[in-house]
């Protein structure tokens, strides 16, 4: 939780959305694929 937190907050800082918006969705599936 607090690394998701920690890692959101980068992301805004860096001003990147699109990442924001799909990490969670992309670390998913890698979790499934491993």
């Amino acid at each position: 939780m607090t690394n998701n937190l920690l890692l959101e907050s980068y992301l805004k800082k860096l001003r990147l959305p699109a990442i924001l918006r799909s990490y969670q969705q992309v670390a998913r599936e890698a979790a499934d694929r491993n």
